[in-house]
């Protein structure tokens, strides 16, 4: 079975590089059952696929909103911030089939700055910098009305806190923080 991972996760890699919209409709359907792979590698490896896919021609996934919403909330944070680069892609042309997901974006968000993810997510003591900051960019589309902005106002202050530690990813994460709240619907406390 292990061997069948690998085997499986070096073709995903290969479909990445090797795709086009032509020979696109013959393997979707084979990437897509492999979201519920056993191995972690291997459902990483096919959401980065369906994120290649994605660039490759919008409208070749049925269901997608429940695809990205599985890959959202895998157990496993690697392939949730593998997803992260999709979900990022499909918001900027579709927020209304995704803004159920906010509630869990604002979790997960939470989570991270908590420093509940594996240490080999961190850099230089910055929790999974690169998550936050695709998770702020996301939070950033969806937070556009008065309702969904509430929901992130708490959690974006504490990304403000907890980054500023003095080094570059610290003020990487506070720059985009920042970004995020001008985007979202204004709050003045967090502006100040």
């Amino acid at each position: 079975a292990e061997y069948m991972g690998i085997e499986v996760s070096a073709a995903l890699t290969c479909i990445c590089k090797l795709i086009n919209k032509e020979t696109l409709p013959a393997v979707k359907n084979l990437v897509v059952e492999r979201l519920s792979h056993s191995s972690t590698f291997v459902r990483k490896k096919a959401a980065i696929a369906l994120h290649r896919f994605y660039q490759q021609d919008p409208t070749c996934i049925q269901n997608l909103p429940e695809l990205i919403g599985r890959l959202i909330c895998d157990p496993e944070p690697c392939v949730m911030a593998a997803s992260l680069a999709l979900l990022e892609l499909v918001l900027k042309d579709n927020i209304s089939e995704y803004k159920s997901l906010l509630t869990s974006l604002v979790s997960i968000l939470k989570q991270v700055i908590e420093h509940r993810l594996s240490n080999s997510y961190d850099y230089h003591r910055t929790p999974a910098p690169w998550c936050q900051i695709q998770l702020l960019r996301c939070l950033a589309l969806l937070g556009t009305d008065k309702k969904s902005a509430e929901e992130m106002y708490e959690v974006l202050n504490e990304v403000l806190k907890r980054a500023d530690t003095g080094i570059n990813i610290g003020y990487a994460v506070t720059y985009e923080a920042i970004r995020t709240i001008c985007k979202i619907y204004p709050n003045t406390q967090l502006i100040e």
